[in-house]
């Protein structure tokens, strides 16, 4: 594989004429990175701040495979990918003071006929190390045989879509953020290398955009969230919850987690913290913990066959007017279900229909509206119950009799030396409209209760 090194600051990636070399800072005028290129941004490509590489439209090597190091650059170059131009790597290594750019449509678009960035793992696993740098809408490719491999947080300010294929997206336990996620699902057989393949790991998947209606090939989605027929596993091929989930987004829009096509996927960790007015609908096998912090929408929640297991439910409402809306999303003939086997669960301040919680543990709706449909919940706030028992006062023990008993200084009360009685100083009060000054008072005898 030939080596590649940019230099001469920024410019287009077609003009090798002033910035391909083939050894770091070396001179000019080698060939362009052909494909299989290890291509390289050091120390020596850039001498003033804010350059920019551009991968531009005269560049025609459509099938160009590179690896992609940036690690060693300085003074914050900027890489922008013309909108004509898809980057295919095999490794992406960024450096945490770039920025990474795209003249390709601005999400969200109405109909997806490439990505700027495409993870492909041909003969190798392919690695993406992007240091948390914001990136373009990209995509995995299927490989049979290699993964997809996180090595920092993966941030994408648009679509990011995993492909079907027995390799995997393997999150390596790093923190995954982007606007709409789906994957790619092929065949009407469903064998097992037609599902795309997700590792999660134990980082945070972060959803930041909204439902819009798009097309990727003859197929239509409208979720920000599509999962079609994902398979989500831990490190040894069984099947596992998504750690921690986060849908954020402020718009007035509505946000969806559509799985009404995919194999149902749990949550340990699911917190909606959207604070548009946009509804969220929910569609999953189970979830754990599940905090809502306010938004004036409404939470819907597909019915599935079982009941959720909850270990937490949190709904962060202070207000009279902050209220939420729980319900079932399909029918009233399927009731969203809630299951925790003890201990409490209550929320406040919701307007709740359609859902039946149960399973050993108390339910409180605290200030909430009954809308119908419920079953399992005590609509009244949580209150300690007396120790006398529900309808009579609390117990409270009796005081031991008091005993007073005047002390010296340097006496002995219960064993006990007294070394100081009582020294008080304060200054500028007031007593009956006149200022005090200054006041000092020591006792050296005062009657104290044992």
């Amino acid at each position: 594989m030939a080596n590649r090194f940019w230099v001469g600051d920024g410019g287009d990636w077609s003009d090798n004429t002033n910035h391909w070399s083939t050894t770091s800072g070396g001179t000019a005028g080698a060939s362009v990175p052909a494909s299989g290129s290890n291509v390289y941004f050091d120390e020596n490509s850039f001498t003033t701040t804010a350059q920019t590489v551009n991968l531009d439209s005269s560049y025609t090597d459509s099938n160009l495979l590179l690896i992609l190091d940036w690690s060693e650059a300085t003074n914050s170059p900027i890489f922008n990918i013309n909108n004509t131009y898809t980057l295919q790597v095999r490794s992406l290594v960024l450096t945490a003071s770039m920025t990474f750019t795209s003249g390709w449509p601005a999400w969200p678009v109405a109909s997806i006929t490439g990505f700027p960035i495409i993870f492909y793992p041909s003969g190798q696993s392919c690695t993406v190390d992007t240091k948390g740098v914001s990136i373009p809408s990209c995509s995995t490719i299927r490989d049979p045989n290699y993964d997809t491999i996180l090595l920092s947080d993966l941030v994408v300010d648009g679509y990011f879509m995993v492909s079907y294929g027995t390799g995997a997206f393997d999150a390596n336990n790093f923190n995954v953020t982007c606007k709409t996620f789906l994957t790619e699902y092929y065949g009407t057989g469903n064998p097992e290398g037609d599902h795309p393949e997700i590792i999660p790991g134990t980082g945070t998947w972060t959803i930041t955009g909204y439902n819009s209606s798009f097309t990727v090939g003859s197929n239509t989605y409208t979720a920000v969230w599509s999962p079609w027929k994902a398979h989500f596993r831990d490190a040894t091929g069984a099947l596992t919850d998504i750690a921690s989930f986060v849908l954020n987004d402020s718009s007035t829009n509505n946000k969806t987690l559509d799985g009404t096509a995919s194999v149902l996927i749990s949550f340990t960790s699911f917190t909606v913290s959207v604070g548009g007015t946009g509804n969220v609908q929910v569609y999953a096998d189970d979830i754990n913990n599940m905090v809502v912090n306010y938004f004036p929408g409404t939470l819907k929640f597909y019915s599935v066959a079982t009941a959720y297991n909850i270990d937490t439910f949190v709904v962060n409402n202070t207000s009279a007017t902050q209220i939420q809306v729980i319900t079932n999303e399909l029918s009233t003939s399927l009731p969203f279900h809630m299951t925790k086997s003890s201990g409490r669960i209550e929320i406040n301040y919701c307007d709740i229909s359609y859902s039946h919680v149960g399973g050993g543990a108390e339910w409180y709706a605290c200030h909430c509206t009954d809308s119908g449909e419920n079953d399992g919940w005590t609509w009244a706030c949580y209150t300690e119950t007396p120790a006398g028992g529900l309808g009579y006062p609390a117990v409270t023990e009796r005081a031991k009799p008091s005993i007073l008993k005047t002390v010296t200084q340097n006496s002995i009360v219960n064993d006990i030396p007294i070394t100081d009685i009582y020294e008080a100083s304060s200054k500028n009060n007031m007593v009956d409209g006149k200022m005090i000054v200054d006041t000092k008072i020591t006792k050296t005898e005062t009657e104290v209760i044992i």
